[in-house]
C-alpha cells in the first residue's frame, strides 16, 4: 500500500479484522495518561515476591501481531514473558 501511495508512511494506521483503519492523532493529554498508566503498571506488584515487570512486559504503543488479520497498536499491553526472560537471557 505504501508502494502504490494508497497510504503514506506518515499516516498512522493499524490492521483490524483485515481492514486498514486510520488511527486517531495523539494529543498531549492522551500521551501523559498513557505514560502515567504504563509507569504505574511497571511498578505494580502482581505477586508478593515479584513485580509485574518480572513476569510480563508492559508495552506502550507497540504493534502486536495477533494474526494475519489483526495487528493493533494498543496504548498499553501487558504481555506474558516467555521463559527464559528475553532481557536476562541476552546478558
Amino acid at each position: 500500500m505504501f508502494e502504490t501511495y494508497i497510504i503514506t508512511e506518515d499516516e498512522r494506521v493499524e490492521l483490524i479484522d483485515g481492514q486498514v483503519i486510520l488511527m486517531s492523532a495523539k494529543n498531549p493529554a492522551h500521551a501523559a495518561t498513557t505514560l502515567c498508566a504504563s509507569d504505574y503498571l511497571k511498578r505494580w506488584r502482581s505477586l508478593p515476591q515479584a513485580s509485574l515487570v518480572e513476569v510480563a512486559l508492559v508495552r506502550v504503543q507497540s504493534l502486536i501481531l495477533l494474526s494475519q488479520y489483526f495487528e493493533p497498536e494498543p496504548d498499553i499491553a501487558v504481555v506474558r514473558i516467555a521463559i527464559p526472560h528475553p532481557i536476562k537471557s541476552f546478558y
